[in-house]
């Protein structure tokens, strides 16, 4: 074989495929510390066998999702590497996918956002509105600029997972907000202002995943009075590739369903007092 036999050189070259392709920051940052991982317990060799490839995962103690990703990620840099020339064969190719088992969701209510934004900065509240109107991930909204932005139909293009892009729709509220805010924040900034924000209104976990949580369940629940909006058209928002994803905000509300008829119906509440 030709080409590079170092680890390091592949991992540079494979990280610079990615940017080139248009991978999100994070995507990059996010492999960069997978592949440094892997190259450390195998001694940064670039050549490594199905077992000892399959070892780096046993030893990794991880959730089952986040081996997925591993398992994902690392199938494509040997990929990657066998398509330029570097290795044989794939190590990782005949490992089974890990199917993705979906956490259950705790959405921020709507009462406790009224309560964020009564004690948030301007900048604070800007950033609520916009996640809450759209649903949208912080790191996706700390990489939208101005040239993304639709601001006469209210639109905005917005780059996801795997270099996935879709666009959503801004209410005047969030429109407002983002006119403020684009091309001035980054994931930092948001995660320390929603950290300040969980000291300031005592909402445990508040922070900016439960809004895309928050506008999840509000989307298919709909205004009172009002029919909701269809699943599939919520998985087409939130850019899930999979249905079977966005199922768990249907799972939410009817958890929320049964825990709210057991109070009502509870046969022990119904005994009376001289039981």
């Amino acid at each position: 074989m030709e080409g590079f036999t170092s680890y390091a050189d592949a991992v540079a070259d494979y990280l610079l495929t990615l940017r080139a392709a248009g991978c999100s920051d994070n995507t990059v940052r996010d492999r960069r510390r997978l592949l440094a991982r892997f190259g450390r317990f195998h001694d940064g060799r670039l050549m490594v066998t199905p077992s000892e490839a399959t070892a780096f995962l046993a030893e990794c103690r991880v959730s089952r999702n986040s081996l997925a990703q591993y398992v994902s990620g690392l199938k494509m840099f040997f990929a990657h590497c066998v398509a330029q020339g570097w290795l044989p064969a794939n190590p990782l190719a005949s490992l089974p996918k890990i199917t993705y088992r979906p956490r259950p969701v705790y959405p921020v209510t709507l009462d406790e956002v009224r309560r964020a934004l009564a004690v948030a900065t301007p900048r604070q509240a800007d950033i609520i509105m916009i996640l809450v109107g759209t649903g949208i991930r912080a790191s996706e909204l700390a990489g939208i600029r101005e040239g993304a932005v639709d601001w006469e139909r209210g639109l905005v293009r917005i780059r996801g997972k795997e270099d996935s892009e879709r666009v959503v729709a801004l209410g005047e509220r969030a429109a407002g907000a983002l006119r403020r805010q684009v091309g001035r924040l980054s994931y930092d900034i948001i995660g320390d202002d929603f950290r300040r924000l969980q000291y300031k209104t005592h909402i445990p976990g508040l922070t900016a995943h439960r809004l895309r949580h928050t506008f999840s369940v509000e989307f298919l629940r709909g205004p009172p009075g009002q029919p909701g909006g269809r699943l599939d058209l919520l998985q087409k928002l939130l850019g899930h590739q999979n249905l079977a994803t966005t199922m768990i905000y249907i799972a939410y509300d009817s958890q929320e369903e049964a825990l709210e008829a057991q109070r009502r119906l509870n046969p022990a509440d119904r005994l009376g007092d001289g039981v």
